[in-house]
């Protein structure tokens, strides 16, 4: 039975390169972020430091005893309230309403509605006065997406998506459009015969192909390989796996087959990542980068 987690710390060490040991040294280090879980591993708060170890913001979560997250408290740096976010729940645990309150006490409301099979069909919100801000609505083919629809303020369109499904419900194609012409995109989605998405295709309002993802896997149907390109470039991501299926090695090479970036990471015997080794090959840019950014745990007895 794997461990619970009582605190999660997170630290990350830059390294410098030495001219004298001509080897890569610790040159200094800062804690990111800590967090906390209660023992049904709920996060309870969670902090941000700055580099100077300063921090910058943190976040507190209450639950119910479903384990459902009631409220939320965002602040500033320096203990300041920013953002209070309290939810309640239809009786099938749905999200029925969020207030979300500001630091000068004025409130926006959030509604979710849901049709008869349980998808969500509308997120609304809408302020004190009752004036709507923000509006999302979708449509369904039984479970599968349909369609996305959001408006901001006075019913103003923001932007829309249609999905469109293989017999095997698989997506196939989602034609995106917004209020500018960039914004109009046709995603194409291929799949090979064991079900996994090998290839995704992006296009312009033209028709015009701009992007394109091929994805390789191996006999579980892990990604091992994705090879992305654009009109201009392209690079190559590979990845290794151990026996649980969680990534070691993280590779990414460019269009010339140079080394961009790798991550090298440790994961623990309850599955949790320990350590992420990172270097970034800037290919005389700037200095190349050489960091670890390691996890440190504390448990319930």
């Amino acid at each position: 039975m794997a461990r619970k987690i009582k605190t999660r710390t997170t630290t990350r060490y830059n390294y410098a390169y030495s001219q004298e040991t001509e080897a890569w040294i610790v040159a200094n280090s800062h804690i990111t972020s800590m967090q906390a879980f209660d023992e049904a591993g709920n996060m309870t708060a969670e902090k941000t430091f700055t580099r100077e170890g300063e921090a910058s913001e943190h976040n507190e979560y209450v639950y119910n005893d479903k384990a459902q997250l009631i409220e939320e408290l965002l602040y500033f740096e320096g203990n300041e309230l920013a953002e209070r976010h309290i939810f309640e729940y239809r009786e099938d645990g749905k999200m029925a309403k969020e207030t979300i309150t500001y630091q000068d006490s004025y409130s926006d409301y959030v509604t979710y509605l849901y049709d008869d099979l349980g998808n969500l069909i509308e997120r609304r919100q809408q302020d004190e006065d009752g004036e709507v801000e923000s509006l999302e609505q979708y449509e369904y083919e039984g479970e599968l997406l349909k369609k996305e629809t959001v408006y901001g303020s006075e019913q103003e369109f923001i932007s829309e998506a249609i999905h469109t499904y293989d017999d095997k419900k698989n997506l196939i194609e989602t034609k995106s459009r917004g209020k500018e012409d960039h914004e109009d995109v046709r995603m194409v989605y291929e799949y090979d015969e064991k079900g996994n998405r090998d290839c995704a295709e992006r296009y312009n309002k033209e028709g015009q192909i701009m992007a394109r993802t091929t994805f390789t896997f191996d006999d579980k149907g892990n990604v091992i390989e994705l090879f992305e390109e654009d009109t201009t470039t392209s690079k190559t991501t590979k990845m290794q796996y151990d026996d649980h299926d969680n990534v070691l090695l993280h590779e990414e090479f460019n269009d010339q087959e140079e080394l961009n970036h790798r991550i090298e990471r440790v994961w623990d015997e309850d599955g949790e990542l320990v350590e992420s080794m990172v270097y970034v090959d800037r290919h005389d840019q700037g200095p190349d980068q050489y960091y670890c950014v390691k996890q440190e745990f504390e448990y319930y007895e």
